[in-house]
């Protein structure tokens, strides 16, 4: 996710594309997408980015998205939305509020995923 990250930030568009149909196959040929989530809440354990997980960088991902306008942005938001459909929102909401992710968001971004989540 961090790589989906840094592709959004120079709004690499080929990167972006590639990454997301890379993710999109994992979500789809996974049934129980259980361990899938788990490994996006592992929280990185040192260095700069320490405490921050894939959850973290793919909501950066999508902001950067958003604010350069990138192409990819629908197909981003839609292969999230797989993942969220897999699941219930009992077990992702959870993950999206802990406060060190919640607090670094926009407030835009935090209104659009607040109601994205509510409206699933």
């Amino acid at each position: 996710m961090r790589a989906l990250n840094n592709a959004a930030v120079e709004n690499n568009t080929a990167a972006v594309k590639s990454i997301i149909a890379s993710f999109r196959q994992m979500i789809e040929k996974t049934q129980d997408t259980t361990a899938l989530i788990q490994g996006l809440n592992e929280k990185q354990t040192s260095g700069d980015d320490q405490g921050t997980n894939g959850w973290y960088w793919l909501m950066k991902a999508l902001e950067y998205a958003a604010s350069k306008n990138n192409a990819e942005l629908g197909t981003l938001s839609q292969t999230l939305q797989k993942l969220v459909q897999k699941n219930s929102n009992k077990t992702l909401l959870p993950l999206f509020f802990e406060d060190q992710h919640w607090s670094s968001l926009s407030t835009a971004l935090k209104s659009a995923l607040i109601s994205y989540l509510l409206i699933i």
